[in-house]
């Protein structure tokens, strides 16, 4: 399935697909057309040159920004911008399925994502809006996975809840049984309190 690309003004992308295009085919479309990051090339901005700037931004002043619409092109960058290091989170907005999900973590200050295997379709629509250069969510964020066939199936760093409580977990192709309960479990602490943060307050995200 191919997509047409037509600019007809400076900063305005029309996209005419066929009738039986699926998402996956649009990001694909984009990925040939721009590159591995359509944002970064739509928007001609190099997202990674402000990401220092922005590590220590405040973030609730850019949560508040999220959904909120910019037609002033010429001022877009200061009103609109999120601060990608401070606050991203694009890819659980543009996820059609909700696969990624940002999660407060108690002790750690920003809000991490995770990716929900069984909810995704793996269209790449997170990897087309990343506005990292190298960035695909849907394959880098820490995964929650609900079966062990599922886990074995992908390659991704993640998690399974186990019957007895504790967590099979996969880290850089190692998978280990840990009580994440237990800071001497050898899991980075940040994982560590994520994965648990998931159990404690986000339940509803696992499939009995």
């Amino acid at each position: 399935m191919r997509f047409a690309f037509e600019h007809a003004n400076p900063g305005d992308l029309f996209i005419q697909k066929a009738p039986a295009a699926t998402v996956g085919d649009l990001a694909e479309a984009v990925q040939e057309l721009f590159g591995r990051t359509g944002a970064r090339a739509i928007a001609n901005v190099d997202f990674n040159h402000y990401a220092d700037a922005n590590e220590q931004l405040d973030v609730e002043s850019y949560i508040s920004k999220k959904g909120s619409l910019c037609r002033d092109k010429a001022n877009c960058t200061r009103t609109r911008c999120l601060g990608c290091a401070a606050v991203c989170e694009v890819c659980c907005d543009v996820c059609p399925n909700r696969a990624n999900v940002a999660i407060e973590v108690p002790g750690v200050e920003k809000h991490q994502v995770i990716h929900v295997d069984g909810m995704c379709n793996e269209c790449g629509n997170c990897a087309v809006f990343c506005p990292y250069e190298t960035g695909r969510p849907y394959k880098d964020k820490l995964t929650l996975f609900w079966s062990g066939d599922d886990m074995l199936a992908s390659e991704n760093d993640g998690f399974m809840r186990l019957a007895d409580g504790k967590f099979s977990v996969r880290l850089a192709g190692e998978i280990r049984v840990v009580d994440v309960d237990d800071a001497s479990c050898g899991l980075p602490e940040t994982v560590r309190r994520t994965i648990a943060a998931v159990r404690d307050s986000y339940g509803y995200l696992f499939v009995e």
